[in-house]
């Protein structure tokens, strides 16, 4: 590329004044006019099943591991444990109400809840004492080792109990069963017939208050009877529970279950994934996809840069004449060029969220393929604290825009020409390309781009560029972007994919919305897949 000092015929200062944010938009429109239009091209936000999917589908590998680790992790686990026989002893537990039956009374109140008896004889069923009692016949074992053997689970809606042992030895298990099921039976019975022998030593007390000759009588005869009736009683007592079923020695063991405990792993694995996948979503502040990008911003996307060998590596271009991403600068500049009807852009600040996300080759090759279409471009180089242009272009020293900014916004004998290299196919000459580099660091950069000067540099470069393109610091770095985002015609946020984070985002939008800046759309940098990198539209060569 050839590079040749350029010198512009300095104009006066623009007649018409400046229409504030207030009157004028970026495009001479209404500012309640630019409102709704930002309004209505506001992208809407996604429901929560929809972020789902999406941390699903881009963390798919923590899935896929939680799915196969868990289940694995789960059956190797199951398969260590020691083996466990269950063995399970079946009762069945009714109250027969001896007394009505055989004496037409009841002497005890029954109770005809059904479910209050289902959950007093469970209850019943755990006690201490019957593990106790079972422990006096089933030593060494202890009382709290038979509690911890024992469940008790009730069999659907009928008035069967099961009583299941398990243990490690399935012979054990099943003695343990039949022994604890027998002792129940036993303490019910005695329970039973401790309450009849109480109200049988009521009732002898009551006779023995009675003279001789009322124990003969009518009343002492009553009181013989239900002596009588109680003994009887006494002896039938069962403890309402009978063993139905004897617990036999199980061949299979109840646990482990590996099969079982690895689709459980698979369940409990793929609940995990799915959460860690998007908790890592919700804490990940990258802006990965382009959605992401336009729901964050709220703002169109211009064009897509495909990831390219092009832009990195250590010979790598930084003005693009051919391929697709030539095409994509192309596809850039035309929308820039017809983005209104009514009024084209003349001046457009090319910034960026964050440092690193390739402004200054996106704004490069903007003023390129504009240069290349035949437009008259002068590209203005506004980073005064690191600026890159001159480095890269290989440009000769010049006193650039610090210098025309001390001499009060004249342009003057800064500009380079750059000869921009020829396009393939083309006729063989490149367009010439005006750069008005940064020139000597000043002390005061953000003093000097907020400064008359500089609104009076701009307006003329306006009237003597068809297009004029500034090349900006971040804007999440220092301020000194904001006054040239009020001044010129238009804004292009330029973002990398995987970089950009939601809270460089919002502070943008915060600055457009704050001082009514004009944004045009954004660059997408870094795009993975992008259309412009697997399609290219060519003239064929005429048939000779």
């Amino acid at each position: 590329m050839a590079v040749s000092s350029s010198v512009r015929p300095t104009l006066p200062p623009a007649t018409p004044p400046r229409l504030t944010p207030e009157d004028e938009d970026f495009l001479g429109r209404p500012a309640a006019a630019h409102e709704s239009a930002r309004t209505t091209a506001a992208v809407p936000r996604r429901n929560g099943f929809e972020l789902l999917v999406r941390a699903l589908r881009r963390r798919l590998w923590i899935l896929l591991l939680c799915v196969v680790v868990v289940p694995a992790a789960a059956f190797a686990w199951s398969s260590t444990r020691p083996k466990e026989y269950t063995a399970t002893a079946n009762l069945l537990l009714r109250d027969l109400d001896l007394a009505q039956k055989l004496f037409g009374s009841s002497s005890f109140a029954p109770t005809n809840d059904p479910q209050t008896v289902r959950n007093t004889n469970l209850r019943l069923v755990t006690l201490e004492a019957v593990a106790a009692r079972a422990a006096r016949k089933l030593r060494p074992l202890t009382t709290a080792e038979i509690q911890g053997m024992i469940s008790v689970a009730p069999d659907g809606q009928s008035d069967l109990i099961g009583v299941s042992a398990t243990g490690p030895d399935a012979k054990q298990s099943a003695r343990v069963a039949n022994t604890f099921a027998g002792e129940y039976i036993t303490f019910r019975r005695s329970a039973d017939r401790g309450q009849v022998e109480s109200a049988i030593v009521l009732v002898r007390q009551n006779l023995a208050r009675l003279t001789p000759g009322e124990r003969t009588g009518p009343a002492g005869q009553q009181l013989v009877k239900q002596i009588q009736q109680l003994n009887v009683l006494a002896a039938l007592q069962t403890g309402n529970a009978e063993l139905v079923q004897l617990a036999g020695a199980p061949t299979v063991p109840s646990a482990p279950t590996p099969k079982r405990d690895a689709i459980v792993g698979l369940m409990a694995g793929l609940l995990l994934g799915m959460a860690l996948a998007f908790l890592l979503e919700r804490l990940d502040q990258r802006l990965k996809e382009a959605e992401d990008v336009e729901e964050a911003f709220g703002l169109p996307i211009l064009t897509e840069l495909p990831e390219s060998r092009t832009f990195s590596g250590r010979k790598r271009s930084f003005v693009i004449s051919d391929g697709p991403e030539a095409e994509a600068f192309a596809l850039l500049r035309g929308s820039l060029r017809y983005f209104n009807v009514e009024r084209e852009i003349h001046s457009v600040v090319v910034t960026s969220p964050a440092p690193q996300d390739g402004k200054t080759t996106v704004a490069l090759n903007l003023a390129a393929a504009a240069a290349r279409a035949g437009e008259d471009v002068l590209l203005i180089e506004a980073d005064l604290r690191r600026p890159q242009l001159a480095h890269r272009l290989e440009l000769p020293p010049s006193s650039g825009l610090s210098g025309a900014l001390t001499r009060g916004g004249e342009i003057g004998e800064g500009l380079i020409g750059l000869e921009l290299p020829a396009v393939a196919g083309g006729d063989g000459r490149g367009a010439v390309l005006e750069i008005l580099p940064a020139g000597p660091l000043p002390p005061n950069p953000a003093q000097l781009l907020e400064s008359a000067a500089m609104e009076n540099l701009l307006e003329q470069a306006e009237r003597l560029w068809d297009l004029v393109v500034i090349d900006t610091p971040p804007t999440s770095s220092v301020s000194d972007t904001l006054p040239l985002m009020r001044w010129a015609s238009g804004v292009i946020l330029v973002c990398r994919l995987g970089r950009t984070r939601r809270g460089a985002a919002a502070l943008v939008r915060r600055q457009f919305d704050s001082m009514s800046a004009g944004p045009l759309g954004i660059v997408l940098n870094g795009a993975k897949g992008s259309s412009m990198a697997h399609y290219e539209y060519r003239s064929e060569a005429p048939a000779k």
